[in-house]
């Protein structure tokens, strides 16, 4: 069945429909340039409420591995791929992409230039979109896109995390508080891997502040991107700030940047992917990090005593660190050195 994505531009590009859902997708159109890992893509909330191009050209062809995704749900508004692979071939597949995108309610197309719509993406910073069925009022749809775009509208999907893993109590050791903004399955086995005890607190309990106030230590996960999240955030946890140990990745970066004194910048990023490259400022070691983040802070804004990590293709601010605070954020997703940075941070 015909399917059709449609630019803010103007332009409508005709493709093919993969999944069951027949209606009209609104969002900003980002580009993800992984070979592998679209399990991931489609199962972080960092994806929430954008239409995701991925711009390698042939998708599907290891399944779908429920081992490897993030959390229970799928995320991204539309999907917008070049071409599905018919067949699959992965000892570790539990299911086709295509099966896998039936039990949704993402609209994905395929038969598109994605190249194309990276370009434009990568070009304008800011580039929203839709993902409707072949037949659809282009006109109207266009007005429609103006209006969601201009509206500012920020969904917050809550991220479930399974009872068995919410608490895990240690007998002697430190206990982590880990805020749930939009946790991911990674993020908790990093955490585990301490051994010292978790307790994950999620955004609407009403205890949310005393329970992070009698931790040990507070991990602010990342999350879908939303600024007023931030800003209700910042004024939960202002008082956290400088009197327990502190990692915030991803929208928890933003958080403690602006905890720290920064603003989040006006302009856009397209840091999605696996192949970004960060400087440590402090030891000059290079890393590729994974990322999936669109805001970033305002460099200028900051203490540069205090930023640890910069990106090497624009130069934006990828982490912070304040030995005096024992406090450290970073924009992509960490990995095993950042936390056991971290950890050193509660021991010390």
């Amino acid at each position: 069945m015909k399917s059709k994505i449609i630019l803010e531009t103007g332009e409508s590009i005709e493709g093919f429909r993969l999944s069951k859902s027949l209606g009209c997708k609104i969002g900003r159109i980002i580009f993800d340039t992984r070979v592998v890992g679209y399990e991931k893509v489609l199962t972080c909330p960092e994806y929430s409420d954008k239409i995701v191009c991925l711009s390698y050209p042939l998708i599907g062809n290891y399944g779908i591995n429920y081992e490897d995704t993030e959390t229970r749900n799928v995320f991204p508004a539309g999907l917008i791929i070049s071409e599905l692979s018919l067949m699959y071939s992965n000892y570790r597949a539990h299911t086709s992409f295509e099966d896998f995108l039936s039990n949704t309610k993402i609209c994905a197309v395929s038969g598109i230039d994605t190249q194309y719509i990276t370009g434009k993406a990568r070009d304008s910073g800011n580039l929203w979109g839709a993902v409707v069925p072949g037949d659809v009022d282009i006109k109207k749809t266009l007005y429609e896109i103006k209006v969601k775009k201009e509206s500012g509208q920020e969904e917050f999907p809550h991220c479930y995390v399974p009872e068995e893993r919410k608490g895990i109590q240690v007998a002697g050791r430190p206990e982590i508080a880990v805020l749930n903004l939009g946790l991911k399955n990674s993020e908790i086995s990093f955490l585990e891997s301490s051994g010292y005890g978790l307790k994950i607190v999620d955004m609407d309990e009403e205890e949310m502040y005393s329970k992070i106030a009698s931790s040990d230590a507070l991990y602010i996960s990342s999350g879908p991107e939303s600024y007023s999240l931030v800003v209700r955030i910042c004024g939960l946890l202002r008082k956290c700030v400088g009197k327990l140990p502190v990692l915030g990745a991803g929208l928890g970066h933003l958080v403690l940047g602006i905890l720290l004194g920064g603003e989040v910048s006006g302009s856009f990023v397209n840091h999605y992917g696996v192949n970004h490259p960060v400087v440590d400022i402090k030891t000059k070691k290079c890393i590729i990090a994974e990322q999936m983040h669109s805001f970033i802070l305002k460099r200028e804004t900051l203490s540069n005593e205090i930023i640890r990590y910069v990106h090497l293709n624009d130069e934006t601010v990828e982490g912070l660190f304040d030995e005096k605070l024992k406090a450290m954020s970073v924009s992509f997703i960490p990995q095993k050195e950042q936390f056991e940075t971290f950890f050193s941070l509660i021991k010390g």
